[in-house]
């Protein structure tokens, strides 16, 4: 599986509150194995264009064509933020809504920033503080790395605030995936 190429020891012990968690799952792009071909992209993506930019503060964020799963083995995730969260973050990040007909599966919650960087795996904190919040929440976490409980990760994220408050304020962002994990 890509997910196990791209999450090597090291990088699952720097970033991972838990690095025995097999596939970690985030809103973070850098978790996930990025297809590099221009050409399937524009299949895949009703909007993809290849313009400098032309994917706001970098986040890939396309429309995609309804007949997606046809293409490839590969999985649609959406990222769900409370109303008021998501209405900043497509005004921040010129992000367009999108209707998706097909049924997704709920499989927990990341914390990030809001340019979607994650506290849970992609934000690189003093060990000390690693292991204070490994002993708070790590068993909190389900097979993907993620909370299940939301109440657990907003109040992981107010802790996450004061320790790294250079991506304050931390945002609990719900994940749901089209298919199975692969």
């Amino acid at each position: 599986m890509e997910l196990q190429r791209i999450w090597s020891q090291e990088r699952r012990a720097l970033y991972l509150l838990d690095p025995g968690i097999e596939f970690p799952l985030s809103v973070d792009r850098a978790a996930w194995p990025e297809i590099d071909s221009i050409e399937i992209k524009q299949m895949l993506f009703v909007d993809h264009f290849t313009d400098e930019f032309s994917a706001p503060n970098g986040l890939d964020l396309y429309s995609a064509r309804n007949s997606i799963d046809e293409f490839f083995n590969a999985n649609l995730i959406a990222i769900g933020f409370d109303k008021p969260i998501a209405d900043y973050l497509r005004k921040k990040n010129s992000i367009l809504g999108i209707k998706y007909r097909k049924a997704m599966r709920f499989v927990g919650y990341d914390i990030c920033d809001d340019s979607l960087i994650s506290s849970l795996t992609n934000c690189a904190i003093s060990q000390e503080e690693k292991s204070l919040l490994q002993l708070k929440y790590a068993k909190n976490f389900n097979e993907y790395g993620l909370f299940q409980d939301d109440t657990c990760a907003r109040e992981c994220a107010l802790e996450l605030d004061h320790l790294v408050p250079e991506h304050r304020p931390f945002l609990v962002a719900g994940l749901n995936i089209v298919g199975a994990i692969r």
